[in-house]
């Protein structure tokens, strides 16, 4: 008995005391998970590991350095707030586990503000399922909660605002995020409710307050007189008209035109008459009989649409809203201007090939490729992965950046009677086409939409099945043997022998466009000999060098504008760098740009902060147009390319 008494009230002793090997902070680390209360132990396994790793590296001498966020270590929604809204707070985290919500709760270990807050909230940032933002009057004056925003927009992770106090917004607070007015007491529930609702947990009732988008913020507590229109009052149930110009929709979408029609998918340009701002409204009609299948498939659109609310990637447009009208559903999104893949094919695929071929330079597509990958790697890395599964080019956006955007998640399918036939012939995988769609086959549609584009071929044609394509270079003897295999690859039938992820692909383009390519180490006189052009070359170099700058931005203000004029540019805080960053959080040497096989590459020097590129931390990044890195939580390298 008295050693049952001693397990349950006495704590071990500290494991260093009993093997000298054990460092003191890993001992640290294995006496909380014994903590005799539930209270006192870490909140999951994967605070656990994540404590054990570090105090580990720590014991070895090594620098800690946060990973990239993954939803595999994902845990609960984290808080940031200031010390006079807890009262609030603690209310909301009571709420919201009620309803099914878990709290990220172990940066709170560290007191607010207190040497390694920044490490501790970081941490919580990337490891969290979601961010809540409580915004106040006093956020202003603590310095650390505007860093843990800055924090969660460098790793591109999902941020909701909650305004609960204050007659305007606050400053600090980017306009471009979403936010939910909670100033109002009465509220309070129907708040709440809205938050699970976001965060995927289980509400209560039926009251809601609905997500408000950017530049709203100006016209809060107004309300629009403008009447709906006689057309937007006469669609009933099962008239399948399309809706007019005129048209208003939720009150607030007054529909502009149609940009695109197919099936039961309508598209519409529409414009916010509270905000005047221009979004995408996919229109889906309903084409199921029986009843409990339409409740079923309504309940799946909601599920779906509020999965897109809470995505965030510069390669997929942002969602705002859903709702429905009878058997009509309705998603509103950002609107893109650009053209598609076979808008631009169709104009500005002039490569000849052979047996009338023809498409855009391989240079363009490798561009486009590597911005899918991206794109695909984010949605198959979220919980459960989303497999997009309708890439073919008239789903894919670019802008005049030559910017991607994946324009059409094909919820029209939750609509769809049994049966119905599948016109996009050639792009889904087989696997797809059996039922069994899986992260893999999206890159098998990559692969399919890089062969049009490349050639204009029509992929219906495919003999002896629509899954045996010829040789790409058979068409275009000009594009280069790597990418030839890359996309060949990636059109594999059998799924095991095609690119295992969409990192793994991107990471081959990479290799195509810099083949030689390895991180230059050594003095800036040696690595500057080992990349200046050879005596008796052309000095295209030269020219190219004169045709790229960056831009230096910090806390949104761009500070300095360089262009990039040597071979080697250092980038970094002292007065001797070439690119002067002037911020605490930057080293002194951050990094370096370097001319390397036709492409300027920023490599990390061995930096405190690292580089954040779209959301993840790199080593090294062959530089695109409009590529925004980020030093530090506020500190942006912006790349420019210029005309000559």
């Amino acid at each position: 008995m008295d050693i049952v008494v001693r397990h349950v009230n006495v704590l071990p002793s500290p494991p260093d005391t009993i093997n000298p090997a054990i460092s003191a902070s890993v001992g640290s680390v294995v006496l909380k998970a014994l903590a005799k209360r539930p209270q006192d132990r870490y909140v999951s396994i994967h605070g656990f590991a994540n404590a054990l790793e570090r105090a580990w590296l720590e014991s070895l001498g090594q620098k800690v350095i946060a990973a990239a966020p993954s939803a595999s270590t994902s845990e609960g929604v984290f808080i940031i707030y200031v010390p006079s809204d807890a009262e609030f707070v603690a209310r909301l985290r009571r709420d919201l586990e009620l309803r099914g919500i878990s709290i990220w709760r172990e940066a709170e270990e560290v007191l607010p503000g207190t040497a390694g807050w920044e490490e501790a909230q970081r941490t919580a940032i990337l490891n969290a399922d979601a961010i809540l933002y409580i915004v106040s009057p006093n956020v202003r004056r603590f310095a650390y909660v505007n860093d843990g925003l800055a924090i969660a927009r460098m790793y591109q992770r999902p941020v909701y605002p909650i305004w609960i106090a204050g007659t305007q917004w606050i400053d600090v607070v980017p306009l471009s995020l979403q936010y939910i007015d909670a100033r109002e007491p009465t509220r309070y529930e129907a708040v709440v409710n809205q938050i699970v609702r976001v965060l995927g947990g289980v509400a209560s009732g039926s009251d809601e307050v609905v997500l408000k988008p950017e530049q709203e913020l100006e016209l809060t507590g107004q309300t629009s007189t403008t009447t709906p229109s006689p057309s937007a009052q006469a669609i009933g149930e099962d008239n399948k008209s399309r809706l007019v110009p005129g048209t208003i929709l939720a009150e607030r979408y007054q529909i502009e035109k149609m940009v695109a029609l197919g099936g039961i998918v309508a598209v519409y340009r529409a414009v916010d008459i509270r905000s005047s701002r221009p979004y995408a409204v996919k229109e889906i009609i309903d084409e199921l009989q029986r009843e409990e299948e339409r409740r079923q498939a309504g309940k799946r659109f909601q599920f779906e649409a509020n999965l897109m609310l809470n995505w965030s990637h510069p390669g997929i447009p942002r969602a705002y809203d859903f709702f429905e009208r009878g058997n009509r559903h309705y998603l509103v999104m950002e609107w893109i201007e650009g053209r598609t893949l076979s808008e631009i094919l169709e104009k500005e695929g002039n490569v000849a090939g052979v047996n009338g071929a023809r498409g855009v330079p391989e240079a363009r597509a490798r561009n486009w490729a590597q911005q899918l990958c991206r794109v695909l790697s984010y949605l198959h890395r979220q919980s459960p992965p989303i497999v997009f599964r309708a890439l073919k080019p008239s789903n894919v956006m670019v802008t005049d950046r030559e910017e991607v955007k994946l324009v059409d998640f094909d919820m029209a399918r939750i609509f769809q009677a049994q049966g119905t036939i599948n016109t996009n012939i050639g792009y889904p995988a087989p696997e797809q086409v059996q039922g069994r769609p899986e992260p893999r086959s999206d890159i098998y549609a990559l692969g399919a939409t890089l062969y049009r584009v490349l050639t204009h071929y029509d992929i219906a044609k495919n003999t002896p099945n629509v899954f045996t394509f010829p040789s790409l270079r058979t068409l275009r003897p000009d594009v280069s043997p790597e990418f030839e295999q890359v996309v060949m690859k990636a059109l594999e039938p059998e799924v095991e022998k095609r690119w295992a992820s969409a990192e793994e692909m991107e990471r081959a383009i990479v290799k195509v466009l810099q083949p030689s390519y390895a991180p230059l180490r050594g003095t800036l006189q040696e690595m500057e000999r080992t990349v200046l052009p050879q005596q008796g070359s052309t000095g295209n170099q030269a020219v190219s060098l004169r045709n790229a700058r960056v831009l230096v931005e910090i806390d949104g203000k761009i500070v300095g504008e360089y262009v990039l004029n040597k071979p080697v540019v250092t980038v970094g805080r002292i007065s001797s760098i070439d690119v002067l960053v002037p911020n605490q959080r930057v080293s002194r040497l951050h990094a370096k740009i370097l001319w390397r096989n036709g492409a300027w590459i920023l490599e990390d020097a061995d930096s405190s902060n690292g580089m954040i590129h779209q959301g993840t931390r790199v080593e090294s990044l062959v530089l695109r147009d409009g590529d925004r890195i980020y030093l530090a939580p506020t500190v942006v390298l912006e790349y420019k390319e210029t005309s000559t």
